[in-house]
């Protein structure tokens, strides 16, 4: 990640996390951070640079629903736990960080099962599935990775939905993820976004798979993200693929 993500973003993620912990169990709103953007933009893959650690991919449809993570540093054991938000704490079940992907998967499998959802169906559900990843060296930091924005004629409504119920609150920052690889005038994200109220002040832009721009178009492609007027400049990242698909998150920050 680069120096205007620490400087700028970075900030805004440790606040919202030390607030979340002071005002739990009261009826004051917490600010939260957010990611949103088109499907197979990159979204979950800015996370996990954020985050180091590890969340569904593929083709098509992956997040079916929100998922809260919320780092914790630790000096002791390092571990995760998973639930659904509104279940018990009792509820977590303990797991390693190695098995975070694959347990996502079955927590969104069952959702698609209590639902009744068809081997070939596509759909999303506002069904919040909360991870909390316990490691040490980590940043103490709570983000929502949301569904991505879909084309899909069957789920297109439900995605800009549940985007927008989470995106549209005051108190949320939304880093919004822009492929390098599409045109920003022509990225229907961007436009999208203009219907959530101050999103010139809540939405920084993340540009991700940034070795696709080259060194003349860089001018030009910051240049557009400079006419959607949002308050701060955008951040840049490569993301974790081809050359640096089996480079460590630690070799990738000193590569970009």
């Amino acid at each position: 990640m680069d120096k205007s993500y620490n400087d700028s973003i970075r900030p805004l993620l440790d606040l919202a996390d030390r607030l979340t912990v002071l005002f739990k169990g009261t009826t004051i709103k917490i600010p939260r951070i957010a990611s949103c953007g088109m499907q197979s933009h990159g979204k979950s893959s800015t996370l996990e640079s954020i985050t180091h650690i590890s969340l569904p991919k593929g083709d098509g449809t992956v997040t079916i629903c929100p998922i809260k993570i919320s780092l914790r540093n630790t000096h002791g054991e390092e571990f995760a736990r998973i639930k659904f938000e509104l279940d018990s704490e009792e509820k977590y079940e303990k797991i390693s960080l190695d098995e975070i992907a694959d347990k996502i998967e079955q927590y969104q499998n069952q959702v698609k099962m209590e639902n009744n959802v068809k081997e070939n169906q596509v759909k999303l559900f506002d069904k919040v599935i909360q991870v909390e990843v316990n490691r040490k060296n980590a940043p103490n930091l709570t983000l929502y990775d949301m569904p991505g924005l879909n084309f899909n004629k069957d789920i297109r409504k439900e995605s800009e939905a549940i985007n927008e119920k989470y995106l549209k609150e005051k108190e949320t920052t939304v880093l919004l993820t822009i492929s390098g690889s599409e045109e920003v005038n022509n990225c229907y994200v961007t436009d999208w976004m203009k219907r959530i109220p101050d999103y010139q002040k809540r939405f920084n832009a993340i540009i991700t798979k940034a070795d696709f721009l080259k060194s003349k178009a860089i001018d030009v492609y910051l240049g557009q993200i400079k006419s959607l007027n949002l308050e701060r400049p955008p951040s840049l990242i490569i993301n974790k693929f081809k050359e640096y698909e089996d480079l460590s998150y630690e070799e990738m920050d000193k590569k970009n």
